[in-house]
C-alpha cells in the first residue's frame, strides 16, 4: 500500500458516507441488533475493527514504522482493489470526521474474482446528532451536479449506486448500519447477513469479542479458512504449500493490535471448533513452557522456529490423530516402517525416549544465492550422551544394512589444539517433518552432533559446524541485546515460539515470496530498520493465545564485521591485551577483565579457557613474567587488596594472591634490572608509602619504603638513562626521582598540580635537549624534569583537567611527539609544544590515546568514542585508517594473533560484553 492510501483513508471513511447522506428519503430503520458484525460476509478472509479510526489513521500518517512497510511497492498489486476503493475520495469535511468520533468501524476485505480483494466498510449510526449532522451535509452536496444517483431495492433495502468523474460506489442503509463498497455484490451480501443469526454463521468469533482489549488501537479477525488465498500469491511455491497449515490453524483469530513509535504489537486469542480437525488442537494439550532453546542457537540466526513440548508422548498422539482425520497416517505409517526395516529402529518410539522439551529449525546465516540452505535442527535431549550414542548406533545398522563403509560417515571439527567434536553424517534427511509434520519442513538432516544436552542436525557439515562453534564462543541468542530487549514484550512461557531477525533476514526473501515482492525486499533499505518480528502461541486448555511484537528503530545499524566475536559473561571496560602462550608460540592469547571482577584467558580463536574470580578490579595493565625461570609465563597484577600471580591453567602460584598492608592506589610494577628474571615489584599505597617486594612475595629488604606527599595513582616507573637507574613516581602535586634503594637520587622541588588522567614519560637525549621526564599539568601545560634537578614549563593550549596526554615519536625521527585528547579533540605537538595536528571528533573521547606501530616507519593514532561505540585510527595528518571507524567502545589493542596472519589483528570491547576480533590491513 503506498502513502497515498493512508492518506486518503479518513476521507475514505467519511466522505462515501456523505453521499449516501444526501438520499434523505431513505430514512433510517430501527436497529434490530446491537453488534455490527451481523452485516460481515460469511466468506471475508480479513476484518479489522477500528473504534476511533479517525484518531487512528491520523495517527498512521505520521508513524514511521507504517510508513518504512507502505514502502514496499509490490505488495500494492495484491490490495489494487482496496487502493481503488479509497482513490476517489479527496475531500476533507470537519463535521463528517465528528461525525466518525468514537464510531465502530468495520473494514471487511472480500474475495470478489481471481487474486482480486475489495473492501466493504461497514459503520453504524446511533443518535439523533448524527442525523443532525448528516442533513447539514445532504444540504452541502445536494447542489453538487457531478454526481448522478441510481436506487434499486435489494431485499427490501435500497441500494444506491453513486458515480461521479472519479468514482463509482455503491451505498445502503440497513438498520443503522452503513455498507460502502465499490462492488454491489458485497453490499448485497451484507444485507442478506443481516437476516442469518450470528450465533450460526459467526459462532467462532462469539467466544473472541469478549476477549477484545477495548484498550487496543484496532482489532483484526482473521477467518483462517479464507486467509490463504489472500496470502499465497505474494508468496514463493514452497511457502505457499506451508500456508495451508494457517488455512487449518483454527477457526478465527482475533488480534488486538497496539501502534507504538517502535513497535507493532499484537495479541489474541485463536478459536476453533474442537471437532474439526484443526492443527492448532493439536497444542491444546500442551502446557506453556519456558524455552532454552536461545542459549544453543547461534546469535547470528536469521529466524527459527520453536516448539517448547510439555508432553512429548501426548503431543505425538495428537499429531497422529489430526493426520488419521486427513487420510495421510497410512502415509507416515509406512514412511517410518520403511526406516524400521533397515535399522531396526521406529524412529517415533526412539525420540519419544530422548526428547525434553525443546525442539527448533532455524537458519543461522542468510545466504541471498542459496536461501533455503544454512538450517539446523535442535532437539533439546534428557542426556546429550546417551542421545548421541543413540544417533551413532542408528547409523551404524542403517550402513550395516546398506553394507557401505564408515570411514567418510564422520568428520572432526577442530576448534583448537584443546577442542574438537565429531560430527557424524545422518541417513535420513527428512527427520523433522517426518516426526513433527509440515512445520518442521525446510531443513535437512543430513549431519548431527551434540553439544551440552542438544543434538544439533544440519543440511552440512559446515552448518553444524558454525552452530557448535557460536556454543563454545559464547555467541548465542541469549547474549545479544537487541534479542533480549525483544524478548521483554514476549510472555515468558510458551508453546510454539517464531522469531525472525528481519533486518538480516531480507537475503532469504526469494525463499518466501514471489520474484517481485522478494526483489522489492531485497532492494530496500527502509527495511532495515526493522530489526525482529516475534510471534508466540500456548494454550489455555480452550482456546490458543497469540502474542507477537514487530520492532522497529529508524537508525539502520550494521553489524561489525569480525573474524569472530567472544561474549564475555559480564560487560567490561578492559583493554584486552595480548599475552604469549608459551605452550604454542605460534598463537596469542588474550586477557581481560569483566565488571564483575572475573579474570579471563581467551585462545586466538575466542575461546575462554578460563575464568577466574578476583576480589576487585584489576587496576592498570596485566604483566607477564617468567617466575621459575624456565619459559613459562605467568600473570601479574593487583586489585585494591592483593597482589596476584596467575599461571597460564588459571591457578594461583604458590604465595599469591598477597595481601597488601594498605589500599593500593596504583597498578604493579615489575622490573627485572638486570635481566635475569629476578624480579622485583612496586605497588604505592592510600597510606602514601611505596612498597617493594621479592619474586616470593616478601618484603624487598634493602629498600626504604619512600613516603611521597600525596597519594600516588599512575605507576612506578624504572628508566635507565645513560648507565643509571633511576626509580620514578609522581602524586598529584611533585615528581619524585629515586634510587633503587628507595632513597632521593634527584631532588625535585617543582610543584604543581599533576593531570589525574597522566604519566611521566621518558625523553632520551637529543640534539635539541637533555634526557628528561615529561607530563602534563591539570590546565594541559607541560612540563619538563631533568636528571640534574633542573625543571622547564612549556606553553600549550588550554585543556581541561580531564584531558588525556601521552608522548610517543610518531614520525620516526629523534623527537617525541605529544599527543592531547580532551573533550572531542585531539591535539598532535612537536617536543616544543607547537601544535602540528588538531583533529575533532564526533563524540567524546573516553579513554587515553594509543600510538600503534605497523612498522618501525608507520605509526597511527587510536581513539575511542564509548558513547557512540566507535573506535578510530588516524595517522600523523588526521587520515583515517582504511575501514575505521570500527564498532566498539573499550580501549582497543593491535598486533598478530597468529604468526601465521598477514593481517593485523584488532581486539575491542562491544557494548553487549562482546570481544571483537578484527582483521586490520
Amino acid at each position: 500500500m503506498s502513502k497515498r492510501i493512508i492518506y486518503s483513508i479518513v476521507a475514505t471513511l467519511v466522505i462515501g458516507l456523505g453521499i449516501l447522506l444526501i438520499l434523505h428519503f431513505n430514512p433510517i430503520k430501527k436497529n434490530t441488533s446491537n453488534s455490527i458484525f451481523d452485516a460481515i460476509p460469511s466468506e471475508s478472509p480479513l476484518i479489522i475493527k477500528i473504534d476511533e479510526p479517525v484518531a487512528f489513521f491520523k495517527s498512521m500518517q505520521s508513524n514511521k514504522l507504517i510508513l518504512s512497510l507502505l514502502s514496499i511497492n509490490g505488495l500494492n498489486d495484491k490490495f489494487q482493489g482496496v487502493e481503488r476503493f479509497f482513490e476517489f475520495l479527496k475531500l476533507n469535511d470537519t463535521q463528517l470526521i465528528e461525525l466518525f468520533k468514537g464510531k465502530q468501524t468495520i473494514l471487511s476485505f472480500n474475495y470478489t474474482g481471481k487474486d482480486e480483494i475489495d473492501l466493504l466498510l461497514l459503520f453504524k449510526l446511533n443518535s439523533r446528532d448524527d442525523l443532525n449532522i448528516m442533513r447539514q451535509i445532504e444540504s452541502a452536496t445536494n447542489t453538487n451536479a457531478a454526481i448522478s444517483i441510481d436506487s434499486r431495492k435489494y431485499n427490501k433495502t435500497t441500494i444506491n449506486e453513486i458515480t461521479s468523474p472519479n468514482y463509482h460506489y455503491f451505498l445502503a442503509e440497513d438498520h443503522g448500519i452503513i455498507m460502502l463498497s465499490q462492488k454491489s455484490i458485497l453490499v448485497e451480501e451484507a444485507i442478506r447477513q443481516r437476516d442469518i443469526d450470528l450465533t450460526i454463521q459467526h459462532h467462532e468469533i462469539l467466544p473472541l469479542l469478549k476477549t477484545i482489549d477495548n484498550q487496543a488501537d484496532v482489532q483484526i479477525f482473521i477467518h483462517h479458512a479464507k486467509i490463504d488465498q489472500l496470502l499465497s500469491k505474494n508468496l514463493s511455491r514452497p511457502m505457499k504449500k506451508r500456508t495451508a497449515l494457517l488455512g487449518i490453524y483454527s477457526g478465527w483469530s482475533e488480534l488486538d493490535l497496539n501502534l507504538k513509535d517502535d513497535k507493532l504489537l499484537l495479541s489474541g486469542f485463536s478459536n476453533g471448533n474442537i471437532d474439526d480437525n484443526l492443527y492448532g488442537n493439536i497444542f491444546l494439550n500442551q502446557k506453556a513452557a519456558n524455552s532454552k532453546i536461545d542459549k544453543v542457537l547461534p546469535q547470528q540466526t536469521c529466524f527459527y522456529l520453536n516448539l517448547c513440548v510439555s508432553d512429548y508422548s501426548e503431543f505425538y498422539q495428537d499429531y497422529t490423530n489430526f493426520l488419521d482425520k486427513r487420510n495421510l497416517l497410512l502415509q507416515h505409517q509406512d514412511q517410518l516402517k520403511k526406516i524400521e526395516s533397515t535399522t531396526g529402529n521406529n524412529l517415533q518410539t526412539l525420540f519419544s525416549k530422548i526428547i525434553d522439551h525443546d525442539i527448533a529449525l532455524a537458519g543461522i546465516e542468510a545466504d541471498q544465492d542459496h536461501p533455503t540452505t544454512k538450517r539446523i535442527w535442535i532437539v533439546e535431549t534428557k542426556s546429550g550422551k546417551t542421545a548421541i550414542g543413540q544417533m551413532i548406533d542408528l547409523q551404524n545398522t542403517y550402513l550395516n544394512s546398506k553394507q557401505l563403509n564408515a570411514e567418510k560417515w564422520s568428520n572432526e571439527y577442530q576448534i583448537d589444539n584443546q577442542t574438537s567434536f565429531t560430527i557424524y553424517r545422518f541417513p535420513f534427511p527428512n527427520l523433522p517433518q517426518l516426526l513433527f509434520g509440515q512445520i518442521f519442513n525446510g531443513v535437512e538432516t543430513n549431519w548431527v552432533t551434540v553439544y551440552d544436552n542438544y543434538l544439533i542436525f544440519g543440511d552440512t557439515f559446515q552448518t553444524v559446524a558454525k552452530a557448535v562453534r557460536a556454543n563454545i564462543l559464547g555467541e548465542t541468542l541469549s547474549t545479544s541485546l537487541n534479542y533480549s530487549r525483544n524478548k521483554t514484550d514476549m510472555n515468558a512461557r510458551s508453546t510454539i515460539n517464531f522469531y525472525c531477525n528481519t533486518a538480516v533476514s531480507l537475503p532469504i526473501a526469494p525463499a518466501l515470496f514471489n520474484q517481485e515482492i522478494s526483489s522489492q525486499i531485497m532492494g530496500n533499505q527502509e527495511l532495515l530498520k526493522f530489526k525482529t518480528f516475534t510471534w508466540q502461541v500456548s494454550s489455555t486448555g480452550e482456546m490458543l493465545y497469540n502474542n507477537a511484537c514487530l520492532s522497529y528503530n529508524s537508525e539502520i545499524k550494521s553489524k561489525p564485521q569480525t573474524i569472530w566475536q567472544s561474549h564475555i559473561k559480564a560487560n567490561f571496560d578492559f583493554k584486552p591485551k595480548f599475552v604469549t602462550n608459551h605452550t604454542d608460540p605460534q598463537n596469542m592469547e588474550i586477557v581481560l577483565q569483566d565488571k564483575e571482577s572475573n579474570f579471563y584467558l581467551i585462545n586466538n580463536v575466542g575461546r575462554i579457557e578460563w575464568q577466574i574470580k578476583l576480589d576487585g578490579s584489576i587496576l592498570g595493565e596485566i604483566q607477564q613474567i617468567d617466575y621459575y625461570k624456565n619459559g613459562k609465563l605467568q600473570y601479574l597484577f593487583n586489585t585494591e587488596n592483593k597482589l596476584y600471580l596467575v599461571d597460564r591453567d588459571g591457578n594461583f602460584v604458590k604465595n599469591f594472591p598477597i595481601n597488601f598492608r594498605a589500599r593500593a592506589t596504583n597498578c604493579v610494577s615489575a622490573f627485572d634490572y638486570e635481566n635475569n628474571r629476578d624480579y622485583r615489584f612496586f605497588v604505592a599505597c592510600d597510606d602514601k608509602l611505596i612498597y617493594a617486594y621479592q619474586i616470593d612475595g616478601s618484603l624487598l629488604d634493602g629498600w626504604d619504603m619512600f613516603k611521597t606527599d600525596h597519594i600516588v595513582t599512575q605507576a612506578i616507573q624504572h628508566f635507565r638513562v645513560e648507565g643509571k637507574d633511576y626509580i620514578v613516581a609522581s602524586d598529584l602535586m611533585k615528581d619524585y626521582i629515586l634510587h633503587r634503594t628507595g632513597k632521593v637520587r634527584v631532588p625535585t622541588d617543582q610543584i604543581y598540580p599533576h593531570s589525574k588522567n597522566n604519566t611521566l614519560y621518558l625523553e632520551q637525549r637529543t640534539s635539541t635537549h637533555e634526557p628528561r621526564i615529561v607530563t602534563t599539568e591539570s590546565d594541559g601545560s607541560i612540563h619538563c624534569t631533568y636528571f640534574d634537578g633542573k625543571h622547564e614549563k612549556l606553553k600549550n593550549v588550554e585543556l581541561s583537567e580531564n584531558h588525556y596526554f601521552i608522548a610517543e615519536n610518531i614520525d620516526a625521527d629523534d623527537e617525541l611527539e605529544y599527543i592531547f585528547a580532551d573533550e572531542n579533540l585531539i591535539y598532535l605537538a612537536d617536543n616544543n609544544g607547537k601544535i602540528i595536528l588538531k583533529k575533532k571528533m564526533d563524540a567524546t573521547i573516553s579513554h587515553a590515546p594509543h600510538v600503534y606501530s605497523f612498522s618501525s616507519q608507520l605509526k597511527k593514532i587510536g581513539v575511542t568514542c564509548q558513547t557512540e561505540n566507535k573506535i578510530y585510527l588516524f595517522d600523523i595528518n588526521g587520515n583515517p585508517h582504511q575501514g575505521f571507524p570500527l564498532d566498539g567502545c573499550t580501549e582497543f589493542s593491535i598486533g598478530f594473533i597468529s604468526k601465521e596472519n598477514s593481517n593485523f589483528n584488532l581486539l575491542v570491547g562491544s557494548p553487549e560484553g562482546y570481544l571483537y576480533n578484527y582483521f586490520v590491513e
